[in-house]
């Protein structure tokens, strides 16, 4: 599980990570999320710092997932987008799916207790627009698997409903379950790093990804099945060697596809956040999946 260090701010950026999984003597993949404590002088001073990070038994860097090559989003223009918070500890980002229940992806280190801000866009502004919650309930799929990642999927119960209007508002999930084709441009958006190796990003930012091939994603030049691009993922990013991508801090947001989500950011390769050959990984909403979080949000 590797051992945790306090490192000084320059190296913890070159060190970010969070999850981690081995897959073989010297592959290493992350998921994409992210720690990012919150002082109150950078409060103040309206940026992150990370203050701490996982270091691994083969000291490899840890990959990214925030966003690489996009822009800040319009303030409050993505209403459904939730922030995930544990103490002062930026985590992961979701999406509302309805008035008190929130979805993300399994990997991220969230619990029973823990906040979700929603009608976000600074973290550490004040802003009138922001709704707080505490988490009450957690369900993860019962067969996340960190290793393959396959059903990296989890909804979070909140302690109340939240109050629609402009700026928070839920997201539509699929009707309709055929597959996410080669080619097609779709919405990633999260909060954390623009840059491998620079800082995390205070402000929601946003960047169009081109869906895969998923042969292309498992051959030789790309993730080589390891782990394997399944059916039950997406595989996007940029075309024509531009980095659009997501990378450390956008773990559980949304991949939307023509207004609608159609995954939930994953994981990608260590460090390379934005390289083409490598482009991120996200749960695919398959039916399987959505009837899932229907039965778990509807049955509480």
């Amino acid at each position: 599980m590797g051992l945790l260090f306090v490192l000084s701010f320059s190296a913890a950026l070159l060190f970010l990570g969070a999850h981690r999984d081995f897959l073989g003597s010297n592959w290493l993949l992350l998921q994409r999320d992210a720690k990012t404590p919150l002082s109150r002088q950078q409060q103040q001073q309206q940026w992150w710092r990370l203050q701490e990070v996982d270091f691994l038994e083969e000291a490899i860097p840890g990959h990214c997932a925030d966003i690489i090559a996009g822009d800040p989003s319009v303030p409050h223009s993505r209403p459904f987008m939730a922030a995930l918070i544990r103490g002062n500890s930026f985590m992961c980002g979701g999406t509302l799916i309805r008035r008190n229940w929130v979805l993300t992806a399994a990997h991220c280190e969230i619990g029973k207790g823990d906040t979700v801000i929603l009608g976000v866009h600074s973290l550490s502004n004040p802003e009138r627009e922001k709704q707080t919650f505490q988490i009450t309930n957690v369900y993860m799929h019962p067969k996340f698997n960190r290793t393959t990642m396959e059903n990296d999927i989890m909804v979070l119960q909140l302690n109340r409903n939240a109050k629609l209007n402009r700026f928070v508002q839920t997201i539509r999930l699929p009707r309709t379950y055929e597959d996410v084709r080669a080619g097609t441009q779709c919405l990633v958006a999260g909060w954390g790093l623009t840059e491998n190796g620079r800082e995390v990003s205070d402000t929601l930012h946003e960047v169009s990804v081109t869906v895969t091939d998923r042969r292309i994603c498992n051959d030789k030049e790309h993730y080589n099945s390891k782990p394997a691009v399944t059916m039950n993922m997406v595989c996007a990013g940029g075309i024509n060697n531009q980095r659009n991508d997501t990378c450390n801090g956008d773990s559980g947001g949304p991949l939307i596809c023509r207004g609608i989500q159609r995954g939930i950011t994953s994981f990608g390769e260590p460090k390379k956040c934005g390289y083409p050959q490598f482009p991120g990984v996200y749960t695919r909403l398959t039916k399987d999946y959505v009837e899932w979080v229907k039965k778990e949000t509807e049955r509480r």
